[in-house]
C-alpha cells in the first residue's frame, strides 16, 4: 500500500514554525481591525456620507433708502409721409429742435441719447392684389438724463413746447449706488452672522469659518411714472405735471454657510 506523505509539518515537533504562523495570523487580524477603525473615524459612524459636514446655512437682508439724484425721461416724434426722405428729414429736424430746447434749460449734451429710430413702409392690403406701399412712418426717441432735479418741470415743459408727440417713462435713479450697496451688504452679512451665532448657541456648539457665501439684490426703483401721448402740442406752452421724487431702496440678500465646531 502506497501512503501519500503529509505536506504540512507536525506542529508538535516544530514549535518554531507554529509560532511563526500564529504571529502572521495575529498581524493580519490587527491590520484588519486598524483598517475598520480608520474607516469609522473617516465616516464618524457607519453609514454616514463621506461628504457630510457639520455646518449651517443662514440668510440675511440689508436695506438702504436714499433720495434719487437723477431723473430719466424719453421723448420723441412720429412722422408720416409719402416720401421716405421727407419723413426722415422732418423727424431729424424736430429731434434736433428738441435737443436744443432741453439744453437751454440745463441738460448737458452728453445726457441726451437716441434710444430709438426706425423708418418703416406703410402698406395697403386689397383682396387678390399685391400689397402696395402708401407711405412711410418714421419714429425717433431720445433719452434725457436730468441731473438737476429742481429743473424737472422746466425740462418737461421744454420737451412739450418742442412739439414732442411721445413723452413718457419718467423714472428716478441713483447715479452711483455702489456705496449704498456696500452698506446694505454689510448689514445683511451682520444679520446672517447674528442668526448663525444664535443657532450655534442653541445647539451647544461653536461657530467656525465661512464655507460658502452668495449674494443677490439690486436697486428696485419705486418711482412715480409719467406717461403722456402729447399729440399736437407744438405751438403752445406745455404745462408740466407735478412730480414727486420719493426715495429709492437698495437691497442686498446674502446666504452664508458656516462650519460648526
Amino acid at each position: 500500500m502506497h501512503i501519500t506523505p503529509n505536506p504540512w509539518p507536525d506542529m508538535r515537533r516544530q514549535p518554531l514554525f507554529a509560532a511563526l504562523i500564529a504571529i502572521l495570523l495575529l498581524g493580519a487580524i490587527a491590520w484588519e481591525v486598524a483598517a475598520i477603525a480608520m474607516k469609522m473615524k473617516q465616516y464618524d459612524s457607519i453609514g454616514a456620507s463621506p461628504s457630510a459636514a457639520r455646518q449651517i446655512t443662514v440668510s440675511g437682508q440689508g436695506r438702504m433708502r436714499a433720495a434719487p439724484d437723477v431723473a430719466v425721461v424719453t421723448a420723441g416724434f412720429t412722422e408720416h409721409g409719402a416720401d421716405v426722405r421727407v419723413v426722415q428729414s422732418a423727424i431729424n429736424r424736430k429731434t434736433a429742435a428738441l435737443t436744443t430746447a432741453v439744453q437751454r434749460v440745463g441738460v448737458r449734451e452728453a445726457d441726451i441719447q437716441t434710444s430709438k429710430f426706425s423708418v418703416s413702409p406703410q402698406y395697403v392690403y386689397e383682396e387678390r392684389k399685391t400689397p402696395r406701399i402708401t407711405g412711410y412712418e418714421a419714429r425717433q426717441s431720445v433719452e434725457i438724463r436730468i441731473r438737476d432735479l429742481d429743473r424737472i418741470n422746466d425740462v418737461l415743459g421744454a420737451v412739450g413746447d418742442a412739439g414732442a408727440t411721445n413723452i413718457g417713462g419718467l423714472q428716478f435713479t441713483i447715479d452711483d449706488p455702489q456705496e449704498l450697496r456696500a452698506k446694505a451688504r454689510g448689514e445683511a452679512i451682520a444679520q446672517a452672522r447674528i442668526e448663525a451665532m444664535r443657532i450655534a448657541d442653541a445647539l451647544g456648539v461653536r461657530l467656525g469659518d465661512v464655507i460658502t457665501y452668495s449674494e443677490s439684490g439690486g436697486v428696485p426703483s419705486p418711482y412715480p411714472m409719467y406717461a403722456l401721448k402729447a399729440e399736437g402740442l407744438g405751438g403752445g406752452e406745455f404745462e408740466a405735471p407735478t412730480i414727486q421724487r420719493g426715495t429709492n431702496e437698495i437691497t442686498s440678500n446674502v446666504s452664508v454657510t458656516y462650519a460648526l465646531k
